[in-house]
């Protein structure tokens, strides 16, 4: 930007040579508002604006705040903006984010009108909400008292307070909370900025404006614009249609820092578990330590570098002493950054009475490293692998100037004039490669850990029953309070409760609708995004290549065909190549071999992965064994071009010379895995229902429940409870199928980069030639379905639902269009979206249609059941009446059309391509469904309604959540059962 606009003063200029861009740091002297811009040539720009709140209570008001400030404005008084911009943009990132101390709006897209329209709505919101008009959007985000008729129990309700009881429901989330109450008591990170269930109903509807009021003001706010734009125009329009009408002030929000204890503190708080389900082995006990402060960056990595050392790498000395002493089941930890930021270590799958036992090892262990040393190429290792990290800047789906920006705020929020600390990275680990000799880190170790009084030491032990127990007591405590209602107070509820389902029913007007800023389809490119392949054989095994900038990295993806593998050995085989990499090997410890791999890549793991093939134009990849689905061995690894020669080293010490003989080991990452699979199903638990559903009727689907579903989990709990009668068979079979699984008929290999990628593949698939047999003729699993598919509910202590209803329209006959995608858009943010989350008040819910013919409908965080069930299952009756503006479905064609083109990382491009080349999928076909998109009409959406209720007329029920719920509609289920055992 050459000239400043003179409404702005500068406060600081650099170039940000690590990031290849140019940071500017302005301070609007009007309203006080201080704004980051970041300017580059990434087409992918991000906006946001932050606010720092920090709560003086567990109500929740922020979290309800950043809910609401998104149901209207003073220029877009529609009810939900923030749908409407999802429907009709191209946005490749839209959301908002509460944490403990902060508050942000972001906003990201690859189109300059759409992003100047996301800016304006975000704005308007924050500053002109529809929340002083209105109070039915508090009632309807935050919580309210709920009465169908004066004879019906009195309850609460609020998609706030819905989302929060499913966030209480994880005792790893009630952990993270308890740990930063523990160690800051007395202020703001004492309190639940996301609400606590039990406190969000003492938030009045005044107290919540009066936050709003304080907070919501540009002198307490952090506006951020990155990207390739206009930033000179960006400042100008911030000034003319915002900041210049409001004076600075002095926010008075800075946080007054815990003073240091002069002892550990401990706390101990039970969590719920099934009312049939064992408490042995399930208690949390988490070491905590406040260190340090947020502006101090190089300590901040060096934390980073300890929880990998520690904690995190195979065989870490302090994960290791606590598992070889029993104490748990599974270690983690790392750093947090607040403005007091910590360092946790938390053992899972332990028990209350080795609480002592574990303080005392922790400190014995901590010492012992300080005072002999930790080990260099570990240090090293761990500061290689997190610098290849920074320097690739891949966040997967996440626009990187997205990450950098949240990154900015771990610095900019506590210090104004400090928002780029966390982007001069390069030079500090450079530092810290010079430290590791120098004893710094077993410094660090002494004076934060070891002589650190302000710590904590907390403990979450299990109780069964407790959720019925505390079910119980909300009942009471309802029916005590309706009791002490008079007969007007009741009425009144009643009548409110149908008022607001009036007005969560009552659409937003066609006039308020077009003041939102939509694109039209004469904006969308025509063309879809191309397959990047080319397609070459070398030594008989197929190569896909995707010629991509990449800054010098090869992504390389090793697949080999093991659809001889049939439902019942899938669970052990995909947990077997999970183990590789993770046990010794002919050469290495499974400690050296983590070191050498973080040494020298940017990683390196074996998994399992399945492709859908039949729906494609075009003949798939040939090499499957199995009709409509390919079952991988999924070798992936990721090096700069020069580390050739360690990838392949490495690559193949780990399929070729692992060693299985070390059943301790086994044990360890059995347990590990076994924890991860288990804590995901409780905070995803949608995903895992659909999947389990799908099995029912879909062989790939099946394969998929059996290798990370929960027909995975069920193998990982019972190999667990009788392991050492099941580990020899497991070895034995395991290592045989490697064997003969392994054959260059049935590899494809598919590669990322420049044309330096192509050479290494020729230099070393000779070489690969000369090790794998020529075939493997094993011929394919036979899967047969249940030919009754089974209605199942998955019991757990969660206080709401996650609930999937799925179906296949394909086998009645029918076939895939690209209008799915678009009516895939309306029921997620019309038809469900109002009656499930709206009205029934679920943190959220979503419909998808697969080329496969597959339907599938989830809810998320839900405090229905059978309810939302009906709502499901009635859709085709919405599908057949779909009846809306020329407007409106120009905006479910963008919303459609944004989902294929949000950018892609290079990881990302090269495994979209050997995907569609294995389904058969082809750059013809894209194009024709893009046309469908483009093209359809309300007609062509009507008549979906047919296949759909096709779909729904055989479809399976399943859902993982409440005990409770579960038992009380248990008439809806064949077979329910304790998810956790």
């Amino acid at each position: 930007m050459e000239k400043i606009p003179e409404e702005y003063e500068l406060v600081l200029q650099q170039d940000l040579s690590d990031i290849h861009s140019k940071g500017t740091l302005l301070r609007h002297k009007k309203s006080g508002a201080y704004v980051t811009l970041i300017e580059n040539d990434d087409v992918n720009k991000v906006f946001y604006i932050g606010f720092k709140t920090t709560p003086e209570d567990s109500t929740g008001v922020p979290h309800i705040i950043e809910h609401t400030v998104l149901c209207g404005s003073d220029k877009y008084p529609v009810k939900d903006p923030f749908v409407e911009l999802v429907k009709g943009s191209m946005n490749t990132f839209l959301n908002a984010m509460t944490y403990p101390d902060k508050t942000v709006f972001p906003v990201a897209s690859t189109n300059d009108k759409d992003f100047d329209n996301l800016i304006d709505v975000y704005l308007d919101a924050v500053f002109h909400p529809n929340i002083y008009k209105h109070e039915e959007i508090f009632r309807q985000e935050g919580w309210r008292y709920e009465l169908e008729d004066k004879d019906s129990p009195l309850t609460i309700n609020g998609v706030v307070y819905n989302e929060m009881k499913g966030a209480y429901s994880s005792p790893e989330d009630v952990l993270d909370r308890v740990i930063m109450n523990s160690l800051y008591p007395d202020n703001t990170y004492g309190v639940e900025s996301g609400g606590d269930p039990k406190d969000i109903p003492n938030l009045t509807y005044e107290n919540y404006l009066a936050f709003h009021q304080r907070y919501y003001h540009p002198s307490n706010s952090y506006i951020y614009i990155y990207g390739d734009c206009d930033m000179a125009k960006k400042l100008e329009y911030l000034d003319r249609e915002y900041l210049s009408h409001y004076d600075a002030i002095d926010p008075k929000t800075d946080i007054v820092n815990e003073p240091a204890f002069s002892k550990m503190a401990e706390v101990k708080m039970p969590y719920p578990v099934s009312a049939d389900e064992s408490e042995e082995g399930k208690t949390y006990l988490s070491l905590n330590y406040s260190i340090g402060d947020a502006e101090d960056t190089k300590l901040a990595a060096a934390l980073d570098i300890l929880d990998y050392v520690l904690l995190e790498a195979p065989g870490a000395p302090l994960r290791q002493a606590i598992l070889d002493a029993g104490i748990g089941t599974d270690v983690y930890g790392g750093s947090t950054s607040i403005q007091q930021p910590y360092f946790q270590i938390t053992v899972k799958g332990s028990d209350p009475s080795k609480k002592d036992q574990f303080r005392e090892l922790v400190e014995k262990t901590l010492m012992d490293l300080s005072v002999n040393g930790l080990d260099h190429r570990s240090l090293l290792a761990g500061i290689n692998s997190d610098e290849f990290k920074y320097r690739e800047a891949d966040f997967g789906g996440f626009p990187k100037g997205l990450i950098w920006g949240l990154g900015i705020l771990d610095s900019w929020l506590y210090n104004k004039k400090l928002p780029f600390i966390r982007l001069e990275l390069l030079p500090i680990y450079a530092d810290l490669k010079r430290e590791i000799d120098n004893g710094y880190f077993e410094d660090l170790i002494r004076k934060y850990f070891l002589n650190n009084t302000h710590s904590s030491l907390v403990e979450i032990y299990p109780e069964a029953g407790l959720q019925k127990k505390e079910d119980d007591a909300f009942k009471k405590q309802m029916a005590e309070k309706k009791a002490s209602l008079s007969d007007e107070e009741i009425e009144n509820i009643v009548s409110y409760t149908k008022h607001l389902k009036e007005y969560q029913s009552t659409p937003s007007t066609q006039e308020d609708l077009a003041k939102i800023p939509c694109l039209s389809r004469s904006d969308l490119d025509r063309n879809h995004r191309p397959l990047n392949k080319k397609i070459y054989i070398r030594e008989g095994v197929p190569v896909v290549f995707t010629d991509t900038e990449t800054n010098g990295i090869d992504y390389l993806n090793i697949m080999f065909d093991v659809g001889h593998i049939g439902l019942d050995e899938a669970p052990a085989f995909a947990f077997g190549m999970r183990l590789l990499g993770l046990i010794d090997t002919k050469d290495y410890s499974y400690r050296d071999f983590a070191t050498e791999v973080n040494l020298h890549l940017g990683s390196l793991s074996a998994d399992v992965s399945v492709v859908k093939t039949g729906n494609g134009d075009i003949e798939p990849l040939p090499g499957g064994k199995t009709k409509g689905y390919r079952f991988f061995a999924d070798i992936k690894t990721k090096f700069v071009y020069e580390e050739a020669d360690s990838a392949m080293k490495l690559l193949y010490q780990m399929l070729f010379t692992s060693d299985f003989s070390d059943k301790k080991r086994i044990r360890e990452v059995l347990m590990e895995e076994k924890n991860s699979v288990e804590m995901r199903f409780m905070t995803s638990g949608h995903a895992a229902a659909a999947v389990r559903g799908l099995s029912h009727i879909s062989r790939s689907s099946a394969i998929r429940d059996a290798v990370n579903g929960i027909g995975y989990l069920r193998f990982l709990q019972d190999f667990a409870a009788d392991f050492d009668q099941k580990v020899d068979g497991f070895v034995k079979t395991f290592t045989e199928e490697i064997k003969r699984s392994f054959a260059l008929n049935t590899m494809i290999i598919s590669t990322t980069g420049r044309d330096q990628v192509m050479d290494i593949i020729d230099r070393y698939q000779m070489k690969a030639a000369e090790i794998l047999p020529k075939e493997n003729d094993l011929p394919a699993a036979e899967i047969t379905l249940d030919s009754d598919s089974e209605n199942e509910g998955f019991k757990s202590a969660s206080k709401v639902n996650f609930v999937s209803e799925v179906g296949n329209f394909k086998k009645h006959g029918f076939k895939y269009n690209g209008a799915f995608s678009i009516l895939k858009v309306a029921l997620s943010y019309d038809y469900l979206w109002i009656n499930i989350r709206v009205k029934g008040g679920a943190y959220g819910c979503a419909a998808n249609f697969r080329r496969s013919g597959n339907v599938m409908f989830t809810t998320y965080r839900d405090p229905n059941l059978k309810d939302s069930r009906d709502i499901l299952l009635n859709t085709p009756d919405y599908i057949r009446n779909f009846n809306v503006s020329d407007r409106d479905m120009d905006k479910y064609v963008i919303g459609a059309i944004s989902a294929c083109d949000t950018p892609l990382t290079p990881s990302m491009e090269g495994q979209r391509a050997v995907t569609a080349v294995i389904a058969g999928i082809s750059d013809d076909q894209l194009q024709r469904e893009r046309d469908e998109v483009l093209e359809a009409t309300q007609d062509d959406i009507r008549k979906l309604a047919e296949p759909v209720e096709a779909a729904l007329k055989d479809s399976v029920l399943t859902v993982v959540g409440s005990e409770d719920m579960i038992d009380a509609d248990g008439e809806l289920f064949d077979r329910t059962e304790n998810l956790f055992g």
